[in-house]
């Protein structure tokens, strides 16, 4: 400070001249300082501080002066000197103000001019961002520094102006609703920038678009925030003027400044949709209106974009109901219409258009009707020019190829309705992945046509949808049109239907669809007449050949009678055509519209009677159509309303007394609705028009109508015997005749005489037809029409039940085993946990209170108070889980945690189900968020307890982590993530025993539930255990590594249900699954060999397939440190236990990995190392033999289990259980009893009893009954006699685990047993299923669970009634869960067994059709069959499949979503690949919000990873196109889905159900976004090199796109991103 002192006393000197050269000195002596000034030195600093914060006005401008210069001079980087200067800025007073902005603004400049780059970055870094934000007196100023930098980067490239104006104007804009000076600058702003991009002539047209885009961000929150939005707006429409006025001269530039245009207007129309603030959009329809005319002056040519803005309008005008708004859009509809009609004539191209204006005339009709007089003179202005629209359509050529719509670009409401009607208009369907959202909202339609490869017609797919909305049908959508977010649809859809009435193919299917839309909308029933007539007179003007398409239009007018105030005017409008000289086709057509009318309204009865008198009949008898009408109306009448049949039963005899066949069937039909109604007698009839009858024999018609009447006999045949036998007669004849020649007509004549046929009784048939009972198969059998299939199939269904109900009585004899084992297993939780002794009981039961202590859930209370209810509730939990790790001793044995395991997962499943149960829907969410939160608190709480607390209590809170991880739902995977980083943290703790090695078994638990995806955490995990296993000199520690090692691999190749062909055995992912697998197997094996080193069988594992050479070396270097720690492994024996038990548990891996042979590799080793069972081995002296041999006990029975499932090795198990046996016997009887002989004697207890269980839950191989009470016997002597408790444990567990309760075994599910048995199988010597099904071991089974029962309660033995106790409750676990079906297979060898009984007579049907059914060989698929040809892999078909079984309810949906990861890591791309991600959004339609909810962040989570971003984002489309209202107007394709996501998935969050979301799924997309963004960024810098996010390089070329589509869904969604993303998001520059 010495050598500035003197010159900074004298920048205080009150002389301006003076100051100023003390300044300069000042910096003179910094550049003299250093080459480069940093201001490190705190003399400097304090230098250059000092001159900053002086208040002299000269020493500041001298200072920001001479900083500058340091920066142009390259001796001072730029951001020193701006963060110097903005700290000036901050402290600085209102005098100076000015003068520290103009510096920033010249610091920036000079900066330019040395590093054009230096402005581009970050907006949160931007210079101009921070000084706007430092003080609000510097945006004046702040304005004309601005336009200084503009100016001065007037030679770059136009795009770097942009970028450095962005994010500084898009701060301003978001923040314009702040205050009413923001919204004043915003304003001010805009001005400015508009101001000076007129001024930059064409170069200024980036910065013009840079405002209009501007505007997509703008707040709506009031209505202040629209008047600055319109006062922005009118600046920019000047400006566009002032531009198009400069560029009038150059065609491109003035289609570039008429494209500038068409985007102001739709950003403006867009904050007239229903997610905006209901505001008048008068003021934004001037302004557009204000774009067109300016172009209309300068007679500009209508542009083809121009039409989306229409579009537009149109769905505006579709949503409004307020009249001078809807002025406001007629009057700008009607500019662009004409506009666009008097360019086509100019330009030649008259008649040559599309027809989209014609979706205003539903729209404009409906306003017809207006009481306003200038709202109906506006639309009869628009209509008469859309009726010229229609002449010419009906001239103009249908083979018009679509429009070319440029690059690629995202949708709008407006452009998805255009798109749909042109795709429609132009019938192009080439794109053969197309099919329409409709069809996937309807799981009926799934089911009957699924997804068919050509696309059925959207109005077909529209009727039926209308239909079931109205109740036509039975509603199968998935829409409530009640939402106020489908308000206006009806109406849009109609307008779409009957604009494509004058279409030449779709004409009656649009009339079609339009007759739904009226029954679901009665609102539209005017509208649909106007528009019928308004059609009709052009069609009937024009003399067109569309008689079709005027009859159909007609036929709409009944069902617009639904209302009683349109029945006059449809009566007046059918009325005139009854006129006597009328052509018979007019009037035919006129009696068919009554009769239609009538079923809608009966004031119209009157009318129709007097069109049906018989006198009618005899006036059209030389008129054929005209009778036929008549006949079918008389049908009608009688159908509907029996009554007015009646009133009009002359003309059902004048009817049947015709000569044309047609007639007569009519009437014939008309007779039989009127017995089926019972005002009619049908025998009274048939002797009246039986004379009248024409030949059936020959007419399939009368024949069809007259089985439909003879069914009504069947109800009065004991009555009438003659003629109901010559009824019978006439149906079999016609039933089994046969003609050819004559179409579907013998066809449906047949159906109609056996479905008539079912209305009688077997009985009477079989009195009728002497030989039916021979007949009745062969009927079914020798039939292949698929409609008289059915037919015949109902009718053999009849048969089958009416033979069932007389059937003669058949059975065996059966009997209940009485079971005393399940009776005390019911009463467990109230003897040792009853309620006056419960606080007690969990001390002395520890490991059972785990199992059977619950705790009543209190009751919801809404409100306040419930958040503090829950966590009184969690209280309660964590004093019993405080205590139950206290008591609950583990003894350092590996056997106790692996049972602990097993008991905190129960613990901890109820635990979190309790806290659901508490109905916090209003804390967490949805079900999957309440179980993520719920798991969130618990491990909050064992973390909690896990802090100090004494080792005992430690070892089992690490293992009740790994426990929560297993019973997790599948969204949790934040908590299991933290879960492993506690774990690993106490891994890593080597001075702590009691830390280390239950979270090495743990952690191996949390690998196999992290995501599919999530390798690099599990390879983490697995290299943290093999460091430790190799660096460890605690041999428990190293067992505890090995068992964790085996869990890693427990879920390689299984990441699901159906295996391995889900993309696993494919490609990176299994390459990574093996390597792991290679991995474990080799170091798990290679610590087993330094114990043993001359089992030759063991080396060869320890070259299990060879991995890399990276790998390779690591290990080899990791095993030569561990040969030091080799001698620890025998002094401990869980050391090599453990290792044992890992090895065990890779084996399902290995399996699955196709390595059979190393799995009986594996077996056999095993088998050496345990007594009796290897004969060669007389000595378990020594530990080390020791370890292996209870390694071996414990891990055999499972290994064991696999190869007999597998029929892999030898077929003989007696050796092994018969060694078992001896090694217990012999252990008995060891004098020198230690406690490796103990754990030994443990081991083969608890493993015998899970062999005898794993072999005969299989039902395949039979043990002798002897051998297992022998075995039962020795494990009761285990416990009872005097032993060590570790001992008296592994009696019981043996036995429990022996009657099924699988204790120890994670890897397996056991069966459970039946009461049911057969009363042969009592005296059998051999047992072939569960212990407990079995009525041999009965008494002993009972007696043993009565003595372990009395030991828990009774004994003197605190540690036996615990461990008695708890081997009781794995029982009664397995007991409730009863998840396998049971085995009721007990024969004795030899066998000497009866055949069964059959049940059925021989000429029955059931039993002949089992008879044919034997030799058949069905295929239940031609459809699915050839889908899967087309279909690229394995893995695709398997997905497929699945999505099948979801979608038609033979599989829970869970099992679909566990496939997620996999379908969106693949390439959509791919041959067949769109199809299987059509089955999966299918199969989800009707799941519940909830779940559909998870499935779009699941979908987005993987976006985030997948290598493939594309498929996540198709399928994010491909979801949120089929649930959101727009589905009905939707047609997806791989690119349409993608599109459309702007709209889609917005549109979702308008309804409240998908609210509490909203803000996760936001935060989750912009995560998306933020991966795409940098990805193209890092394309787009040349850099081909692979990305750090791993996606992969087919990706490349939609790169842009996808970066389009997410940034403009995000736009729509920004309101839930807090504000620096929505800056960031602003200032993203989207090419």
């Amino acid at each position: 400070m010495d050598t500035y002192g003197p010159l900074i006393q004298k920048i205080r000197v009150p002389q301006p001249s003076l100051q100023r050269l003390a300044v300069i000195s000042i910096f003179r002596k910094l550049r003299s300082s250093a080459s480069k000034l940093d201001f490190q030195s705190n003399t400097s600093r304090d230098a250059l501080y000092n001159c900053l914060h002086c208040e002299e006005l000269a020493v500041l401008d001298q200072t920001v002066r001479e900083l500058c210069l340091l920066v142009k001079d390259g001796i001072l980087e730029p951001h020193l000197a701006f963060q110097e200067l903005l700290a000036g800025l901050e402290a600085c007073n209102a005098r100076s103000l000015s003068l520290f902005v103009k510096g920033i603004g010249l610091l920036c400049r000079i900066a330019v001019e040395k590093e054009p780059s230096w402005l581009i970055g970050p907006p949160d870094l931007h210079p101009f961002v921070k000084v706007f934000g430092c003080r609000v007196e510097v945006h004046n100023e702040l304005i004309q520094q601005l336009i200084l930098q503009i100016l001065h980067m007037e030679s770059l490239n136009s795009r770097d102006v942009v970028k450095f104006v962005r994010p500084f104007l898009m701060l301003t804009v978001l923040q314009a609703s702040i205050s009413s000076a923001s919204s004043f600058f915003v304003r001010r702003l805009l001005s400015t920038l508009a101001s000076l991009a007129c001024s930059l002539s064409s170069e200024g047209l980036p910065i013009f678009k840079t405002l209009i885009e501007s505007l997509k961000y703008f707040p709506w929150e009031s209505s202040e925030d629209f008047a600055c939005l319109i006062a922005c707006a009118e600046d920019l429409v000047d400006a566009f003027e002032a531009i198009l006025k400069q560029m009038a001269g150059s065609e491109e530039l003035v289609n570039e400044a008429q494209a500038l245009g068409t985007d102001l207007m739709d950003i403006l129309l867009s904050y007239r949709y229903p997610w905006k603030l209901t505001i008048g959009i008068e003021p934004i329809m001037e302004l557009s209106k204000r774009v067109v005319l300016i172009q209309k002056s300068y007679t500009l040519s209508y542009l083809p974009d121009f039409s989306a803005i229409v579009a537009s309008l149109f769905c505006i005008l579709i949503a409004t109901e307020i009249e001078h708004e809807q002025l406001s859009i007629l009057k700008l509809s009607t500019l662009l219409v004409k506009w666009r009609h008097e360019s086509e004539y100019v330009r030649g191209r008259h008649g040559v258009c599309y027809g989209e204006e014609l979706l205003f005339v539903l729209p404009i009709t409906h306003l017809m009707v207006s009481p306003s007089k200038c709202i109906k003179d506006a639309a009869a202005d628009l209509l008469h020019v859309l009726e010229s629209v229609v002449v010419d359509l009906l001239s103009a050529p249908m083979n018009i190829a679509l429009i070319n719509e440029g690059p690629p670009s995202t949708s709008r409401p407006e452009t998805v309705v255009r798109r749909l009607f042109r795709y429609l208009w132009l019938q192009d369907h080439s794109y053969s992945a197309d099919v329409y959202c409709l069809l996937l909202t309807c799981k009926s339609q799934f089911k009957s046509n699924e997804i068919p490869d050509k696309m059925k017609s959207w109005l077909d797919q529209l009727r039926l949808y209308c239909l079931g909305s109205s109740g036509g049908l039975k509603s199968t959508s998935v829409f409530q049109l009640q939402d106020y977010q489908t308000r206006g649809m009806p109406s849009l859809l109609g307008a779409v239907a009957s604009a494509l009435v004058m279409h030449q193919t779709l004409g009656c299917p649009a009339i079609e669809a339009l007759t739904a839309i009226g029954m679901m909308e009665p609102r539209l029933d005017v509208s649909l007449l106007l528009v019928t007539l308004f059609y009709s007179k052009i069609l009937c003007t024009n003399l067109s050949n569309s008689n079709e398409v005027l009859v159909k239009l007609l036929g709409m007018l009944p069902s617009l009678a639904s209302h009683s105030s349109m029945v006059p005017l449809i009566i007046q409008t059918i009325l005139p055509m009854l006129h006597r000289d009328a052509k018979p086709i007019l009037i035919a057509t006129s009696v068919r519209l009554l009769s239609k009318t009538w079923e809608v309204s009966d004031r119209v009865f009157a009318h129709l009677r007097g069109a049906l008198l018989p006198t009618a009949f005899a006036d059209s008898a030389s008129e054929r159509d005209l009778g036929i009408s008549l006949a079918a109306s008389v049908r009608d009448v009688c159908k509907k309303d029996a009554d007015r049949g009646v009133d009009i039963i002359l003309s059902v005899s004048a009817c049947i007394e015709s000569k044309v066949s047609t007639v007569q069937a009519l009437g014939l039909e008309s007779l039989g609705h009127l017995c089926e109604a019972d005002v009619v007698d049908f025998y009274t009839a048939w002797d009246v028009i039986q004379q009248h009858l024409l030949d059936y024999s020959k007419d399939p018609i009368v024949a069809c109508s007259l089985c439909i009447l003879l069914r009504w006999a069947a109800t009065d045949v004991e009555a009438y015997p003659e003629p109901s036998k010559s009824i019978l007669q006439i149906l079999v004849e016609i039933a089994t005749s046969r003609h050819i020649g004559y179409g579907d007509r013998w066809v449906k004549a047949r159906v109609s005489a056996f479905k008539s046929l079912n209305h009688y009784e077997v009985g009477h048939i079989q009195q009728t037809i002497p030989d039916f009972l021979s007949q009745k198969v062969d009927w079914l059998l020798s039939e292949s029409d698929p409609q008289v299939l059915r037919a015949i199939e109902e009718l053999e269904i009849k048969i089958m039940a009416y033979e069932h109900v007389n059937r003669r009585r058949f059975g065996r004899e059966k009997k209940l085993l009485v079971k005393k084992v399940e009776k005390l297993l019911s009463v467990l939780p109230q003897v040792f946990f009853s309620s006056g002794h419960r606080d007690t009981a969990v001390g002395i039961y520890p490991g059972t209170a785990l199992f059977c202590l619950a705790f009543p859930v209190p009751k919801y209370h809404q409100g306040r108070g419930m958040q503090k209810e829950l966590q009184k509730f969690q209280d309660v939990y964590e004093g019993v889980v405080t205590e139950i790790t206290v008591t609950l001793n583990l003894s350092r044995n590996i056997v106790f945690a692996l049972l602990a395991i097993q008991s905190w997962q129960i613990f901890m499943s109820r635990w979190i189900r309790a806290i659901m149960l508490f109905d916090t829907e209003e804390l967490f969410g949805t079900n999957e968020r309440r179980s993520t939160m719920a798991a969130d608190c618990i491990l909050k709480v064992l973390c909690r307890i896990a802090e100090g607390s004494i080792p005992r209590a430690a070892e089992n809170i690490a293992l009740a982590i790994g426990s929560l991880c297993m019973v997790l739902p599948h969204p949790a995977h934040s908590i299991i993530s933290i879960a492993s980083m506690f774990l690993l943290d106490w891994l890593h703790q080597h001075e702590h025993e009691y830390k280390q090695w239950p979270a090495a078994i743990s952690l191996g638990l949390v690998s196999g539930c992290l995501h599919g995806t999530d390798w690099e955490k599990k390879f983490h995990i697995v290299n943290t255990l093999l460091k430790v296993l190799y660096g460890s000199n605690n041999s428990l520690v190293q067992g505890a590594c090995g068992v964790g090692l085996g869990f890693t691999c427990l879920d390689l190749f299984a990441r699901n249900e159906v295996g391995n062909d889900l993309g696993i055995d494919e490609g990176n992912y299994k390459m990574k699954e093996v390597e792991l697998l290679r991995m474990i197997v080799r170091a798990l094996a290679r610590m087993i060999a330094l114990m043993c080193p001359s089992n030759m069988a063991v080396k060869d594992l320890c070259q299990y397939n060879p991995i890399g050479v990276g790998h390779f070396q690591e290990e080899k270097e990791a095993v030569g440190s561990a040969g030091a720690s080799c001698k620890n492994l025998k002094d401990d024996v869980w050391g090599g236990a453990g290792l044992i038990i890992g090895l065990g548990s890779c084996v399902p891996a290995i399996y699955r990995s196709g390595d059979h042979k190393t799995v009986l590799k594996i077996k056999q080793i095993l088998m050496s190392w345990i007594p009796h069972v290897n004969v060669n081995i007389h000595s378990y002296e020594n530990v080390p033999m020791l370890s292996l041999s209870v390694g071996s006990c414990l891990a055999l029975p499972t290994i064991v289990a696999l190869c007999q499932r597998a029929e892999m090795g030898d077929d003989n198990l007696d050796p092994l259980v018969i060694g078992y046996r001896e090694l217990i016997s012999e252990l008995s009887k060891v004098n020198k009893f230690g406690t490796s002989h103990q754990n030994l004697t443990m081991a083969s207890c608890i493993g015998a009893g899970n062999l005898i269980s794993c072999i005969l839950d299989e039902g395949v191989y039979p043990i002798r009954v002897e051998l297992i009470k022998s075995l039962l016997e020795m494990m009761r002597d285990a416990y009872m006699k005097p032993n060590s408790p570790c001992v008296h444990l592994g009696g019981m567990f043996g036995v429990v685990n022996a009657l099924g309760a699988g204790a120890g075994l994670l890897t397996r599910t056991s069966s459970w047993f039946c009461s049911q048995i057969d009363s042969n199988e009592i005296a059998s010597s051999y047992i072939n299923g569960p212990i407990l099904s079995s009525p041999i071991c009965e008494p002993l089974s009972t007696s043993l669970m009565q003595e372990i029962f009395l030991v828990a309660r009774e004994s003197e033995n605190q540690e036996m009634r615990s461990s008695a106790a708890w081997s009781m409750s794995f029982l009664r676990n397995r007991w409730l869960s009863r998840d396998l079906p049971a085995v009721n297979s007990f024969q004795s060898y030899p066998v000497d067994s009866k055949p069964v009984s059959q049940n059925f007579p021989e000429d029955s049907a059931v039993w002949k059709f089992c008879l044919w059914l034997i030799d058949l060989n069905f295929s239940k698929v031609q459809e699915t069959d050839s889908t899967l040809g087309k279909l690229s892999n394995e893995a695709a078909k398997r997905i497929f499949l699945r999505a099948r079984l979801v979608m038609n309810d033979r599989s829970p949906l869970s099992e679909l979503m566990k496939l997620l990861p996999y379908v969106l890591n693949k390439d959509s791309d791919v041959a067949g690949f769109w199809r299987v991600l059509l089955e999966v959004a299918a199969a989800v339609q009707c799941a519940e919000i909830s779940i559909k909810q998870q499935w779009l962040i699941d979908t987005i989570d993987i976006g985030c990873i997948t290598e493939y971003p594309s498929t996540a984002l198709r399928f994010l489309g491909l979801l949120s196109s089929c649930w959101c209202h727009y589905a009905v107007v939707l047609i997806s394709n791989p690119d349409s889905v993608l599109r459309d996501l702007p709209v889609t998935l917005p549109s979702l969050f308008l309804s409240g159900a998908w609210k509490p979301v909203v803000e996760a799924l936001a935060a989750k997309l912009w995560a998306f976004l933020e991966r795409i963004h940098g990805w193209a960024a890092h394309l787009e810098g040349g850099d081909k090199e692979k990305f750090q996010g791993s996606i992969d390089k087919s990706q490349e070329s939609m790169s842009s796109f996808l970066l389009l589509v997410l940034h403009a869904t995000c736009i729509h969604l920004k309101d839930y991103l807090p504000f620096e993303l929505q800056l960031r998001l602003a200032s993203m520059e989207i090419v």
